[in-house]
C-alpha cells in the first residue's frame, strides 16, 4: 500500500527521507515509528478480528518493546459501542493467554486477572465507588472473579 497523503509527504521530507513517495510504503513508515511501549486498554473486546489487532500491536513494537493491555472479562454489553462498531468479546485469563500467543512468545506474556466478587457485583449493578456506603474489600484480586485481565507482553 503506497501513501499519497500531502501531510505524510511533509513528514517524510522533514525526517530527511530522500526517496519518492511512491517508493515509500506504509510498513516502512510504521517500522520507523515503532514503540518501546504500546498501551491498549479495553479495546480488543470491540474488534471482531481481535487476533489481527493483537498482531498490529506486536508490529508497532520495537524489538524488546512491551504491550500493556487490558481486556474485559466480566462486564455488561456496551450499548453505545455495540450500536456503532460492535461489542464482541469477553476474555478469561486462559483465552487472553492463547490470544497473545498468536503473536508473542509464551514466555514473554504475563496475564493478571484483576477484580473480585464484591467488585464484580457492584460493577454489574452499575455502582460508582462514591455510592458504596459500607466498607467493601475491592483491593484484593480473586482469580475466580476477574473483572478485567491485565496483559504484559514483550516482543
Amino acid at each position: 500500500m503506497l501513501l499519497k497523503n500531502d501531510n505524510l509527504r511533509k513528514t517524510i521530507a522533514s525526517h530527511g527521507q530522500k526517496r519518492t513517495l511512491t517508493e515509500y510504503s506504509y510498513k516502512e513508515r510504521m517500522k520507523e515509528l515503532a514503540n518501546f511501549i504500546t498501551i491498549c486498554t479495553q479495546t480488543y473486546n470491540f474488534i471482531y478480528d481481535f487476533q489481527d489487532a493483537i498482531k498490529g500491536s506486536y508490529f508497532l513494537l520495537k524489538p524488546g518493546g512491551t504491550l500493556l493491555a487490558t481486556v474485559a472479562c466480566m462486564s455488561p454489553i456496551s450499548k453505545y459501542d455495540a450500536d456503532r462498531w460492535g461489542d464482541f468479546w469477553r476474555f478469561t485469563p486462559q483465552s487472553a493467554q492463547k490470544a497473545m500467543e498468536g503473536s508473542f512468545i509464551k514466555e514473554n506474556i504475563l496475564i493478571e486477572p484483576l477484580g473480585n466478587s464484591a467488585a464484580a457485583a457492584l460493577f454489574m449493578k452499575g455502582y460508582a465507588l462514591e455510592e458504596i456506603i459500607k466498607e467493601v474489600e475491592l483491593d484484593k484480586n480473586d482469580e475466580i472473579y476477574p473483572l478485567i485481565i491485565g496483559i504484559k507482553a514483550t516482543k
